[in-house]
């Protein structure tokens, strides 16, 4: 196994351990807000890069807010959406510090993808569907290009 490959087990099974728990002790979110500018303008000062904050309801992904998370002892943006029943974790730091590259897959009861894109990693989170993630991955991606 490549060390890359370990590190990002090691990535993702931190992000499957932050979505659980940001669901099951009540921080999931630190601003409730599907105000995309002012959620973005929120990480102001927060971070040291600007997340985009996306507005998904074309396929029926609802915005609902954004948290400061951990990942590999480094703040990463967290922008929470909701689908159905489902809340989706998208995950945002820059890509210099881990660049990931993982299709759509399933582990634990949680599915999961990562890319990268204009500087910028993105991991997602979910217990949709495969297919209702790769639509989100998809939508997502066409508005980060």
């Amino acid at each position: 196994m490549s060390d890359s490959h370990d590190k990002d087990r090691v990535l993702t099974a931190e992000a499957i351990s932050n979505h659980a728990r940001s669901l099951s002790v009540g921080h999931l979110l630190d601003v409730a807000s599907t105000d995309q500018d002012g959620l973005k303008a929120w990480f102001t000062g927060k971070l040291d890069f600007s997340p985009p904050v996306l507005n998904l309801t074309k396929g029926n992904y609802k915005l609902v807010g954004v948290r400061l998370d951990i990942l590999e002892n480094r703040r990463v943006a967290a922008i929470v959406y909701k689908h159905q029943d489902y809340f989706i974790n998208v995950f945002v730091w820059p890509a210099a510090d881990h660049a990931i590259d993982i299709n759509t897959q399933a582990l634990l009861e949680f599915n999961l993808c990562g890319w990268n894109r204009s500087g910028l990693s993105y991991l997602i989170v979910s217990k949709l569907s495969q297919s209702d993630m790769e639509n989100f991955e998809n939508q997502l991606r066409e508005r980060t290009e």
